[in-house]
């Protein structure tokens, strides 16, 4: 009966920091998608909204972004109170040392569940970031843009190549540029991005008009370096042109700028044609690629008689190919 049921009138603005709210479909995981029922959300920049911003700082510090070691939403709630953290760039004046001093790091060290040792491992952990950057796709998935997940990130990165290029795009939005995106909806002239449907096109749009949201991002590209990606064309050129054509290529030790051996990986199958790039030696391999402390994989690899390169020729044979591209 109508005594049972509570009508409830949804607020317009958001209790927290006032932004809009929206009113946005639940769908349940079974294929035909019936609406389970409806949640009421704050549409505005979460790194605004109090509440939700230790949830963004969180997302664009965890392990398959900016990966900063060690930050729990406690301590990233604990450095907001103590007013040291409001947007991811703030992370990084801890590795400057016109910011950093050991006032600071001591009232670090003050907070409860801190102390001495942790202040200075925060400090280290922003310092080694501020040094080795991070990948585009990691930049672009750190800002927390919905429905850009790590493969989308991948996706929007290789269409721009740079996160000055990405973020023009994203600016040039902002001023309701209808071709902001054309890279990656494509044009009479170009094929867009596969990958990239209307509700990752919509995401950016409505991230281009959160100001704040965008003018972190600025903030974040400046205090970090964030490496170039290789920009995917759609004609790809003949794997039998490539330099490594049908190799088997593993890799080992620590790789020059940051790059993990993931992005080595992609790199040596997509654009230098490697047929393989296992994580063990044998007979079958072509080459190895070592960079410092190749360790046990460097000798099997001289036992075994497989031609080694340096990590560094590989590097520039890497930005060499590019060029070409």
């Amino acid at each position: 009966s109508d005594s049972n049921v509570i009508s409830l009138e949804a607020p317009d603005k958001c209790p927290a920091c006032g932004s809009p709210t929206a009113i946005i479909e639940t769908l349940s995981n079974n294929t035909n998608s019936t609406t389970q029922g409806q949640v009421v959300r704050c549409v505005g920049p979460s790194l605004s909204c109090p509440p939700r911003a230790v949830g963004a700082l969180a997302h664009a510090f965890s392990r398959d972004a900016l990966d900063a070691k060690g930050l729990s939403e406690a301590k990233i709630q604990q450095l907001m109170n103590a007013g040291l953290l409001k947007v991811p760039a703030d992370l990084f004046k801890l590795a400057s040392r016109q910011f950093i001093s050991e006032t600071i790091l001591s009232s670090i060290g003050e907070l409860p569940g801190w102390g001495e040792k942790s202040a200075k491992n925060l400090a280290a952990v922003a310092s080694k970031i501020a040094t080795n950057g991070v990948s585009l796709p990691r930049f672009i998935y750190s800002l927390g843009i919905r429905n850009a997940g790590q493969h989308t990130s991948k996706l929007i990165a290789s269409t721009y190549g740079s996160a000055d290029t990405f973020l023009l795009a994203v600016e040039d939005a902002a001023s309701n540029n209808e071709t902001a995106f054309a890279a990656l909806v494509g044009s009479n002239e170009t094929e867009g991005t596969k990958g990239i449907g209307p509700a990752q096109i919509s995401a950016l749009r409505s991230f281009a008009n959160e100001v704040e949201s965008v003018k972190a991002a600025r903030q974040l590209a400046n205090a970090i370096p964030v490496r170039d990606e290789v920009i995917s064309i759609s004609v790809t050129e003949p794997s039998e042109d490539k330099p490594w054509a049908g190799y088997r290529v593993v890799f080992t030790g620590t790789l020059p700028d940051g790059m993990s051996r993931k992005e080595a990986q992609d790199i040596a199958k997509a654009h230098l044609g490697a047929k393989s790039t296992p994580g063990s030696i044998s007979k079958s391999t072509d080459l190895v690629v070592a960079g410092e402390k190749g360790g046990k994989k460097l000798e099997q690899a001289h036992e075994l008689g497989v031609r080694v390169m340096d990590a560094s020729t590989f590097m520039k044979l890497v930005q060499d190919h590019t060029d070409e591209s």
